[in-house]
């Protein structure tokens, strides 16, 4: 079983600060009232995998309660004085975390009589009172009854709450388009947090039209003003290059201005930078600290990627059997820690987590080997839906390792995940019908899955990874999927690379029957696991020979042998195997040059006539020895003898010369 390794921050969905990743949606439900006028104090809100912020000290010296531990919704901000009045008791815990006392009758003096007509901050107040239930019946349509009020007297945060309530359907049904419009009313008077959430709804195209560029404004409006998430949220932009040109040194230094702020999904992501070395220097020392610093906040993505750091054994030195890691710590095993950091993330519901948890439990890493609890957490992991974990699980249930064999249900996990696109599982499932094992053989089945899940497109290049040995009876089907119409992902495929443990005749057989009959295909990279230099050479001109004889468009054949008893490759060097390929170099890009400037169809001679005994001109010609530009002579002399129009003038090479031949 190979590890799970994917990208920071993402845990099965991309991940958008201001709302994707959220689990409340654009994620800034409320503000603080140090935000309103324009400084960067976060609501106390959750993001999805994030952990609780901690009791925020008002400059009063009230304070917001834990959002995590709070009854209250967690779009509530709570103000601990009126302002411009003494309340008549000063409470110093407005929302009550776990273990305190209520203290619902001070909230009840605080906000004193009912608001005079026209007040609105108590009529923003009294909106709060309700959306939370203090001191009265909760109701959301009573809260948003005072929010409108406050909100018409144009009163910033109570337009930016009675927009979340559009946005979430709390009070009234979902109402994107009004959520923008009291949105931007406080987002036009500088409130950062309603710039942010207008623009995630720029962003969604949700009650706006969708506009990248208006999504822009508005997150750098929010940034320049240093709130943390407008600024995460910029930093994400630029890293991907939506809605603006991608640059990931802007990215990075805007994720460090959160970051330093305490932005936990920022320090994530700085980290993140780090560890890839994008947009700024590699440096693990660094990933580590900042992913330290989110991780000691509850964030699980960051404990993952800690784990991760762990287990790669990123550490310097070593002293009395133990490691210094590389952020200082001593440890008798770096996996040890990574268990750890696991655990933390684990325990929170997070699925990449549960897998490595499950996968270090498996292998007795850091901890003695058990199957069983492997299993467990492969399988709360496979129950969220996650596709390494379902074809870990399936694996699992193919050998019989933490619970009965079941080969059913092994199946069952390989479809889940496979499903979902898993390259892993697809090819657990091309194996299990190539061989008939828990399944009726088919092997039109087993060359299916083998492909799909060795197909990987890059740069707008489609290219395919096959490992031979044991397939090589699949392999003979290889070419009903590349030249069938009705197979559309790999239409296009280009490159193959192919992989073996020894050189048999089964293997070479294979080999030889693809290229003989796959001739579209340009690229193809040959690896031995044992393969030694010796036959390698052998098996280089056995190649020159199949590619001479039946195959003009395969350019590049790379052979990689290995040598030593080390898992080293060196790539082969053959004169007459680079020879063919240099002359099929020259056939294409004549090929090439008359199909983008055909001759014109004569009554005389058909067209694909006309093309088919030039086609058979430029090969026989450059396999003759002839070079590339006596081979364009050649044609134009034989167009000139048939009388069929000068190609290029004083027959020139054709390319960039010629016009269309008149017949």
């Amino acid at each position: 079983m190979k590890r799970t390794q994917d990208r920071i921050n993402k845990d099965g969905s991309t991940s958008w600060p201001g709302g994707d990743g959220a689990a409340s949606g654009s994620g800034d439900q409320g503000m603080t009232p140090s935000a309103a006028s324009g400084s960067a104090s976060p609501a106390p809100t959750m993001s999805s995998g994030s952990p609780a912020m901690q009791p925020t000290t008002l400059p009063d010296g009230g304070l917001i309660a834990n959002a995590a531990q709070s009854p209250v919704p967690a779009s509530i901000v709570f103000l601990s004085t009126t302002p411009n009045k003494e309340p008549t008791s000063n409470p110093k815990l407005v929302v009550r975390a776990a273990g305190e006392p209520d203290r619902s009758e001070l909230i009840g003096s605080w906000y004193g009589p009912m608001p005079a007509r026209g007040d609105a901050h108590e009529q923003y107040c009294l909106g709060l009172k309700y959306e939370a239930g203090i001191g009265v019946v909760q109701s959301f349509a009573q809260a948003k009854v005072w929010y409108r009020m406050a909100a018409e007297q144009g009163h910033p945060i109570a337009q930016l709450n009675l927009g979340v309530m559009h946005e979430y359907g709390r009070g009234a049904m979902v109402d994107f388009t009004q959520a923008a419009e009291w949105y931007r009313k406080a987002a036009e008077q500088g409130n950062a947090c309603a710039q942010t959430n207008l623009a995630y709804l720029y962003r969604k195209g949700a009650g706006v039209h969708r506009d990248f560029k208006l999504m822009e404004m508005w997150y750098r409006k929010a940034a320049n003003q240093g709130y943390a998430r407008a600024q995460t949220a910029l930093g994400e932009m630029y890293e991907s290059g939506n809605g603006v040109e991608k640059d990931a040194t802007q990215a990075v230094e805007w994720y460090r201005k959160a970051a330093e702020q305490g932005y936990v999904l920022a320090q994530t992501n700085l980290g993140w930078m780090y560890e890839s070395g994008n947009g700024v220097e590699k440096d693990d020392t660094q990933a580590a600290v900042w992913y330290r610093k989110a991780a000691e906040q509850g964030d699980a993505r960051a404990q993952t990627n800690l784990g991760d750091m762990y287990c790669r054994g990123v550490y310097f030195g070593q002293s009395n059997g133990g490691f210094w890691n590389i952020i200082g710590v001593h440890t008798a095993s770096p996996y040890e820690h990574a268990m750890e950091w696991y655990r933390k993330a684990a325990e929170q519901g997070y699925a990449r987590a549960q897998t490595e948890l499950g996968w270090l439990y498996e292998k007795g890493r850091g901890v003695f080997q058990n199957f069983e609890l492997a299993v467990e957490w492969y399988r709360k992991a496979a129950d969220h839906g996650y596709a390494p974990a379902q074809t870990n699980l399936g694996l699992m249930y193919e050998d019989g390792k933490g619970v009965a064999q079941d080969l059913s249900q092994a199946l069952s996990w390989y479809n889940m995940a496979a499903d979902t696109g898993c390259g892993r599982a697809k090819n657990c499932l091309g194996r299990m019908y190539a061989s008939g094992i828990g399944v009726e053989k088919d092997v039109l089945k087993a060359a299916h899955y083998l492909l799909q899940s060795g197909l990987k497109v890059e740069a707008g290049q489609k290219e395919i990874t096959f490992f031979i040995s044991g397939y090589e009876e699949v392999m003979a089907c290889i070419t009903e999927f590349l030249k069938n119409n009705k197979y559309k992902e790999f239409e296009g495929v280009t490159k193959f690379k192919f992989k073996f443990f020894r050189l048999t005749l089964d293997v070479i057989s294979a080999i030889t029957r693809f290229i003989r009959s796959n001739t579209g295909i340009r690229s193809i990279s040959i690896r031995g696991i044992d393969f030694q230099y010796t036959e390698s050479v052998g098996f280089a001109r056995h190649m020159a020979d199949v590619i001479q004889e039946a195959n003009t468009e395969l350019t590049e054949l790379y052979l990689e042998y290995m040598y030593g008893h080390l898992y080293m490759y060196g790539h082969l060097k053959q004169d007459r195997l680079d020879q063919v390929l240099g002359q099929n170099k020259a056939i294409n890009d004549l090929r090439e040059d008359l199909r983008k400037r055909p001759p014109v169809k004569s009554d005389e001679l058909p067209l694909e006539v006309l093309i088919k005994v030039i086609d058979e001109l430029i090969v026989n010609s450059i396999r003759g020895g002839q070079t590339k530009e006596a081979t364009q002579a050649a044609v134009d002399e034989f167009l000139i003898s048939a009388q069929f129009g000068v190609m290029t003038s004083q027959a020139k090479p054709l390319a960039n010369q010629r016009e269309p031949l008149k017949l």
